[in-house]
């Protein structure tokens, strides 16, 4: 069904009102399908902002007991702005979910799907008018945005409501060790709730793939050392691995992923230095804020790389090629081209096995952290459990109690099945008894329909719904190892590479939390000091790569230069932001 898209009217003689809560005009049932309840008036941006509770504003009998569903003892309405994913059906008419759910806890939803790709552009025009909506779920809200409108009221303090209702969230906050932490402002006020999705493979992503038949076919072992690196590149280079009497091999390769970064420097710089790619260029020494691009060890990361540029080990056209570009190469139907390709995922350059005759991403195998001359070995660690800016109550909604009650019971087991798996028996069965995970810990579950995104679901809502995923959920998905076809299907073959190769050399200690807060007087500093900072780091690296610069002769110059660029400061907002928040 084709998705109802957002259309932004500014003009005040189109303001819409709903049933329930405040106005917010989107496609879906009229008022006269859900009774306006007798909610009182939205709670002022300076009650919200003072920590007010809203229970007061609570009509008699509306709410039933916290814990108990349905949540409403009469019908309601809310509404909540969504992105549009193509691979989920329509929600307010064609979900088997969101009726579900609007069964299950007696709220009606009128959802507004925005385009993906713009969801950032439409919330702020949303915000800029005052035509917003009770919730705002997976819109791109940053933490700057928690800040600045938790402070102005216009997003909702949800201490109190947690405190008083969130019988999930307070579980969430539990389970893991960055919470609520990790969500407070400076002002001590939780404004937005997190998505969970504590995917273990997607924590460490600085990956490479090697091509195992080439090593098979020179006799080479695989290599653990950067010396060693060194020698089989050389060796894919100049002895044919590919056994087609061409000189056409491509030692390593990589892309310019979004235009942000070379894809091969972190894999090969972690043995040189911790670099993660959240933060750029930052780590944490003893809870310390540093800069590694001008230290000792970076600079022997950067000789080391330009070597294997300067050879032809590295092609250059790693700096400046597309995603797409890639993946045409490593798919490339006359023969295997690439020894090593660096990408979070395989099928990003090497297509699925299906995608080519000789089903080559079965030959390659992830390679782990080299380690470098000085011992360092190092498995970034890429992402955290909990995504922040999920879900905020803004403060046209007149029940916030009605709201989060509904938003927290998106943690529940039952829910988070519902939502993110489907309908049992249709989507999924619950793991028959000494059945086994992809964790090889006791199965939870086994998918009858996999997942795709090649057309629309019309079960399930993953991803677009917050959920509580742990890491156990998420790997009790049965996988049947005495099939030898488990161990190259999609998600136990990613969880046995990065368990066996990467997670062993993970420090999350030197990781900065992605999670910082700034003051609001603190962010417009912070934005162009990062993007001034980052941007000469990342021009100068790709300089010293291709010899452009000199990294002997034009290494203290380089380095001076940051003073211009007021690097002391930069680092001084991100070591108060961070004490505030972790010390």
């Amino acid at each position: 069904m084709k998705k109802r898209i957002l259309a932004i009217l500014l003009s005040a003689a189109s303001a819409i009102s709903l049933a329930g809560c405040a106005g917010f005009g989107g496609g879906g049932s009229s008022s006269s399908s859900a009774p306006a309840s007798s909610a009182a008036p939205s709670s002022s941006a300076a009650a919200s902002a003072a920590g007010s509770s809203s229970a007061a504003a609570e009509p008699a009998g509306l709410v039933t007991p916290n814990g108990e569903f349905p949540i409403v003892t009469e019908p309601y309405t809310l509404t909540v702005l969504v992105p549009d994913a193509p691979y989920i059906s329509e929600l307010n008419e064609n979900n088997e979910f969101t009726k579900w759910y609007e069964e299950y806890t007696g709220v009606h939803v009128e959802y507004t799907e925005v385009a993906y790709d713009s969801k950032r552009e439409k919330v702020n025009l949303l915000l800029a008018s005052g035509e917003y909506p009770d919730i705002m779920m997976w819109s791109g809200i940053n933490a700057a945005d928690e800040v600045l409108y938790g402070s102005q009221g216009i997003f909702l303090r949800l201490n109190d409501l947690i405190e008083e209702y969130g019988l999930e969230t307070k579980k969430v906050f539990d389970a893991y060790a960055e919470l609520p932490g990790a969500i407070t402002t400076p002002d001590g006020n939780i404004y937005a709730l997190p998505n969970i999705n504590d995917c273990f493979h997607c924590n460490n992503t600085v990956r490479a793939w090697i091509n195992q038949d080439w090593l098979d076919n020179l006799g080479l072992a695989t290599p653990t050392t950067t010396d060693e690196f060194y020698e089989v590149l050389k060796a894919f280079k100049e002895k044919d691995p590919n056994g087609n009497g061409k000189a056409d091999e491509i030692p390593m390769m990589g892309c310019n992923k979004d235009g942000n970064m070379l894809q091969v420097w972190p894999f090969l710089m972690n043995s040189f230095v911790y670099y993660d790619g959240g933060h750029i260029f930052l780590d944490l020494d003893n809870g310390n804020v540093e800069f590694i691009a001008t230290t000792d060890a970076y600079r022997e990361g950067i000789r080391y790389i330009h070597k294997l540029f300067e050879e032809g080990l590295i092609d250059p056209t790693s700096l400046t090629q597309t995603e797409e570009q890639f993946k045409q190469v490593g798919t490339n139907p006359d023969a295997q081209l690439v020894g090593v390709g660096t990408s979070a995922f395989w099928w990003k350059f090497l297509g699925y096995d299906r995608d080519t005759a000789d089903q080559r991403a079965n030959s390659y195998t992830a390679l782990a952290p080299l380690k470098g001359p000085a011992g360092v070995q190092y498995s970034p660690t890429t992402a955290t459990a909990a995504t922040n800016g999920m879900l905020v109550i803004t403060d046209k909604c007149k029940n916030p109690e009605v709201a989060f009650r509904w938003a927290d019971a998106l943690y529940n087991e039952e829910v988070t099945y519902r939502s993110q798996l489907g309908i049992e028996g249709t989507n999924y069965e619950k793991a028959p008894e000494g059945s086994l995970g992809i964790n090889k810990k006791p199965g939870l579950y086994v998918k009858i329909v996999q997942d795709t995104m090649a057309e629309e679901r019309t079960t399930d809502a993953g991803n677009v719904f917050m959920g509580n995923r742990s890491s156990d959920w998420r790997l009790g998905e049965v996988a049947d190892y005495s099939d030898p076809a488990t161990q190259w299907a999609q998600e136990p073959r990613l969880y046995n590479e990065t368990n066996d190769k990467y997670f062993p050399y993970s420090d999350t200690s030197k990781k900065l939390p992605a999670s910082l807060y700034l003051l609001p007087e603190e962010s417009s500093d912070y934005a162009r000091l990062k993007a001034q900072i980052e941007t000469y780091a990342k021009e100068s690296l790709v300089a010293f790569f291709t010899g452009n610069k000199n990294v002997e002769t034009d290494w203290d110059a380089y380095v001076a230069e940051f003073e211009k660029l007021e690097l002391p400061k930069y680092l001084e907002l991100n070591q108060t932001a961070y004490d505030r928040q972790y010390k």
